[in-house]
């Protein structure tokens, strides 16, 4: 998917109704039909990542935030764990790896390296069409690989703070932004970690504050990528989510 086409599925994300295999692997999987509010919020995240916000709390009452992101040539965030929210990464396009790790933390005052041990990550080449789930308390990043900007879809739930966690460290795009990021512009990293906790999440400035070796197995529980969860979750209404901070917009 070149940067146009991608900028367009920012728009609409117009693809079939699959409910997917239960198992991330060589089977895609198809994500629902999406669209995009008239005037999205768009951002520039960690990394040079820049955002549309297909779905936000506002929308969902909680139940979950969605976006499409443009990563850069070696772009991505940095080992970072999500305490109050569970994770999907859906990835339209091959040339990403995906960083997971082994433990659990449970707690934001759990930082590894700090108060609690570093941890094992497993590195994933993914694939076009592959999905995989990440539990909250889970340490993970993703790295493009590859020397094009790729595309991207996550989506988080509930939305405990991520919505406003972006809007908080993130910088406003336009819509021609979105597609081509300035290459000077970046979130600096230090005021991604010092505002990471206030919204549920610990976040470091680099692999070696968090990481202390490598796997290139997948974790045992992520053998199951919650398809038939998400595609319920994106296509049926549900009542408000309490959460641990308001909604952020």
């Amino acid at each position: 998917m070149n940067v146009k086409l991608a900028a367009f599925a920012c728009a609409l994300l117009a693809v079939a109704l699959s409910g997917g295999g239960a198992t991330a692997g060589p089977t895609p999987f198809a994500m629902p039909e999406v669209t995009a509010p008239p005037h999205p919020l768009r951002l520039l995240g960690p990394g040079r990542d820049a955002f549309t916000f297909l779905r936000t709390c506002a929308q969902t009452g909680n139940r979950y935030v969605m976006a499409t992101s443009e990563i850069p040539p070696g772009g991505g965030p940095p080992p970072h764990v999500h305490i109050w929210t569970a994770e999907w990464f859906y990835f339209p396009e091959d040339g990403f790896r995906l960083e997971v790790g082994s433990r659990r933390y449970t707690s934001l005052s759990q930082i590894p390296g700090k108060t609690a041990p570093k941890d094992t990550v497993h590195r994933i080449m993914a694939h076009r069409g592959d999905l995989y789930f990440g539990p909250s308390g889970m340490l993970h990043s993703f790295l493009n690989t590859t020397n094009r900007t790729l595309p991207i879809v996550t989506v988080w739930a509930p939305d405990d703070g991520t919505t406003a966690y972006f809007k908080a460290v993130g910088q406003p795009l336009s819509e021609q932004q979105s597609e081509n990021p300035p290459p000077e512009s970046r979130v600096e990293q230090s005021k991604v970690v010092l505002a990471a906790p206030k919204f549920g999440l610990i976040a470091s400035e680099s692999h070696d504050e968090f990481v202390s070796g490598f796997d290139t197995t997948l974790p045992p529980d992520m053998a199951d990528n919650h398809a038939a969860e998400l595609v319920k979750l994106l296509t049926e209404d549900g009542p408000p989510v309490k959460t641990h901070i308001p909604c952020g917009g």
